[in-house]
């Protein structure tokens, strides 16, 4: 199972992914970010690196479209692109 928190603070939550190598802040919402992250993380292992080194770089993953808000000043709501 994927351990996922949630942190909804101020406006735009926050995901964060707690693994047995480190909690990582997540760039990209949403449980099956989490998985794919987690993945990756289980990946680099396999192969000798060291996932450690690497959960800072899951802040910085972008993927324009996905689950992108979008939000004109005429709005009065946002927008998730998907």
């Amino acid at each position: 199972p994927i351990d996922l928190e949630v942190h909804s603070l101020s406006s735009m939550p926050e995901f964060y992914l707690n693994t047995h190598w480190g909690k990582a802040r997540l760039n990209l919402p949403g449980k099956r970010a989490a998985e794919n992250a987690a993945l990756a993380l289980t990946t680099f292992a396999q192969l000798g690196f060291s996932p450690e080194a690497h959960l800072t770089a899951l802040e910085k993953v972008s993927w324009p479209g996905r689950m992108e808000r979008f939000m004109p000043a005429s709005w009065p709501c946002p927008l998730y692109l998907s």
